[in-house]
């Protein structure tokens, strides 16, 4: 089963998803995730009541996941999943029901290590915003 390497951006921007792609690269090489696949969204906004669940690439990853090819999904941080929190909630929910192992490089979040914590949401929201700002251009 192979490893998806998730990368986003909201706007299109190929150096972001560049850089997303080379630290998870880096990340699934010193920890041994073999079988990668980069499923890219570039120009595809992650606000929004649902996330966005029309984005082709996290609907390609979802339908391999549903097809159970996918043992594990690497993301820069979980804003790259959504910008909505109930959505990563629902997202985690998801992978987690197939046994598909999340981690979160920016928050060391690992949902088969970790119980997530409604009590992160508050840091969760911090991060997203201070994602969403840097997007912006605002930091």
């Amino acid at each position: 089963m192979k490893t998806i390497l998730y990368a986003r951006s909201a706007t299109p921007n190929p150096e972001a998803i560049e850089k997303q792609l080379a630290e998870l690269q880096e990340y699934a090489d010193n920890w041994g995730y073999t079988d990668c696949e980069a499923v890219i969204d570039d120009g595809y906004s992650g606000a929004g009541t649902l996330g966005h669940w029309d984005r082709p690439g996290f609907v390609h990853m979802m339908e391999e996941v549903d097809n159970d090819e996918v043992a594990t999904v690497l993301v820069v941080d979980l804003a790259r999943l959504s910008r909505n929190m109930v959505a990563v909630q629902k997202i985690i929910s998801e992978l987690t029901d197939y046994d598909v192992h999340l981690i979160a490089l920016t928050e060391e979040y690992d949902n088969m290590a970790n119980v997530y914590n409604p009590n992160d949401s508050f840091m969760d929201m911090l991060n997203m915003a201070y994602q969403e700002m840097k997007e912006r251009k605002r930091l």
